[in-house]
């Protein structure tokens, strides 16, 4: 996945990069089965930026399963800053199918924290904006 690929509204790659990790390593903990994730920079520079935010990630992750080693049954395993386990994306035409998903969701996990543009924003709110401040 190139950084551009990400929709690269400005952002520092590095910034970026690290919320990709973050988020697909969150995944993958949480059963996904992923093999093989392929990040692509171009040039020098974003080549030893990359390898510094995989080291700064790695480090990070390694305290966090340090620190979940010592929690109590049933906290939270969310990534630092990450404060929902499930984002619902769904196209308009879809919105009834969506809400049985959260209901259903809901009923069989009732901690899961599940991001639904319907009952997650404020009215008015933009879920872009709402993405790129979390």
């Amino acid at each position: 996945m190139p950084l551009i690929g990400t929709g690269d509204q400005g952002w520092p790659p590095g910034e970026m990069l690290s919320i990709i990790l973050e988020t697909a390593v969150a995944w993958i903990e949480r059963g996904l089965p992923l093999r093989l994730l392929k990040i692509l920079v171009y040039g020098d520079n974003a080549a030893r930026d990359a390898a510094d935010t995989f080291s700064a990630v790695k480090r990070r992750r390694a305290a966090a399963v340090e620190r979940t080693a010592h929690e109590p049954e049933g906290a939270s395993r969310r990534p630092p800053g990450v404060t929902h386990d499930v984002f619902l994306s769904y196209a308009r035409e879809d919105t009834d199918m969506a809400s049985y998903i959260v209901h259903e969701l809901s009923a069989l996990a009732p901690e899961a924290q599940i991001f639904f543009d319907q009952t997650s924003l404020n009215e008015g709110s933009s879920w872009l904006t709402w993405i790129s401040q979390t």
